[in-house]
C-alpha cells in the first residue's frame, strides 16, 4: 500500500516555513496544509511506520516500510535523505503460524461487532472528474516526437521508461490521452528505438535517443576546436566550421532542421496522420480516454 508523504512537504519551504500555496486538510483533522486538494490524509514517516507497525502486530502480520518517488533535484538545505520520497509504501506479508491465525480471527470478531453498532454510511460529498479537453484529440506524430525528444535533453538521459515520458511535459495531452499514440511514435521517429520488455507492462518499456543526448553547442565546439589545435594545426578556421556543420551533433542539425529533413515516408507518414486526426479514424479512440496530470 502507498499513501503521500507529509514529511516531503517540507522541501516546497525553507526549513521552518510551511508552503502557504499548498490546500487545508479537507477534513477538518488537523491544521495541516496538503500539496494536492484530493488528498485526504498526509502523514508523516513516523505516523505512518508506527501506524504500520501497530497493524502489523494486532493482525499477524510482518511489513516492511519506506519511501518511493525521490525528487530529482537535490534540496538546498541538505534534506535529501530527512524528507524522504513523494509517497509512503508499505509491503505487508501474512504470518501463517498458530499465534498470528488466531489474531486474525479475535480482530475480525473485534472488528465485525463494531460495524453492527455504527450508524449506516451516509454520502459525504460527490467529485466529478471530467475527461480532459484534449482526450481523444492528439497532436500530430512530429509534435509528440519533438515534445519526447525535448524530455530526453532537458533530462539529460538517453534511456528513459516509456511511464515516465507519458507524465512529463503535458506528453499525455499530446497524446490524446492514449499511450498506443505515444508507443506508434517512438516506432516512427527514426531518432528513437522503442524496447519491448516481454511480461512487462508497457509504462516499464524503455525508449532510447539514438545518439545519446546532445551537448551544448558552445562545449562542443569548444572540445572540437581544442582537439583541431592539438592534432591539425594547419586545418583553417573555414575548414574546420565546415567540418563542424556537417557533425550530426552540431547547430546544423538542430532539432527542427531533423524534423523538416526528413524522407518522403516520414513526411507522407505526417500527411496520413494528419489525415487520420482529422478524419476521427484509424486511431482506435472509440471511446476517448481522459488524460490525468499527477
Amino acid at each position: 500500500m502507498t499513501t503521500p508523504s507529509y514529511t516531503f512537504n517540507a522541501r516546497f519551504s525553507p526549513p521552518g516555513i510551511r508552503d502557504p500555496m499548498g490546500h487545508a486538510d479537507p477534513t477538518g483533522r488537523t491544521d495541516r496544509v496538503f500539496r494536492h486538494p484530493d488528498h485526504k490524509f498526509e502523514w508523516t514517516t513516523e505516523e505512518f511506520s508506527t501506524w504500520c507497525a501497530i497493524v502489523s502486530k494486532e493482525w499477524g502480520y510482518t511489513v516492511e516500510a519506506g519511501c518511493i518517488g525521490y525528487a530529482l533535484d537535490k534540496d538546498p538545505w541538505g534534506r535529501d535523505k530527512q524528507l524522504g520520497g513523494a509517497s509512503q509504501v508499505a509491503a505487508f506479508e501474512r504470518m501463517d503460524d498458530a499465534n498470528s491465525k488466531r489474531k486474525r480471527e479475535r480482530r475480525t470478531r473485534v472488528v465485525f461487532a463494531a460495524l453492527e453498532k455504527k450508524d449506516p454510511h451516509r454520502l459525504v460529498v460527490t467529485h466529478h472528474f471530467a475527461a480532459h479537453p484534449q482526450a481523444g484529440r492528439p497532436h500530430q506524430l512530429e509534435e509528440i516526437g519533438a515534445a519526447l525528444l525535448r524530455t530526453f535533453e532537458g533530462w539529460g538521459e538517453s534511456v528513459l521508461r516509456v511511464e515516465d515520458l507519458w507524465f512529463s511535459d503535458d506528453t499525455a495531452i499530446l497524446c490524446g490521452g492514449s499511450v498506443e499514440l505515444l508507443i506508434e511514435t517512438a516506432e516512427r521517429d527514426s531518432r528513437l528505438q522503442l524496447r519491448r520488455i516481454p511480461g512487462q507492462r508497457k509504462g516499464n518499456w524503455t525508449l532510447e535517443l539514438l545518439g545519446g543526448v546532445q551537448r551544448p553547442k558552445d562545449s562542443w565546439s569548444a572540445a572540437r576546436t581544442s582537439q583541431h589545435e592539438e592534432i591539425v594545426e594547419e586545418v583553417s578556421m573555414e575548414e574546420d566550421l565546415n567540418q563542424d556543420q556537417e557533425h550530426p551533433l552540431c547547430s546544423g542539425n538542430s532539432l527542427d532542421a531533423w524534423n523538416n529533413s526528413g524522407t518522403d515516408t516520414w513526411r507522407e507518414d505526417n500527411n496520413w496522420a494528419g489525415s487520420c486526426i482529422d478524419n476521427g479514424v484509424g486511431w482506435g479512440w472509440a471511446t476517448p480516454e481522459p488524460v490525468h496530470n499527477y
